[in-house]
């Protein structure tokens, strides 16, 4: 029982860790993309 709780937290933790990052990696390119786009135009 202790194991499992264990193990969901454990999950819990790294999948919002990645969320995080992911979601920055995301804004970054984002804001990559619109700054190529600007030097386009």
């Amino acid at each position: 029982m202790l194991m499992l709780l264990f193990e969901y937290s454990f999950i819990h933790l790294l999948t919002s860790f990645t969320w995080k990052s992911n979601k920055y990696i995301i804004s970054h390119v984002v804001d990559s993309l619109s700054q190529i786009k600007s030097k386009e135009q």
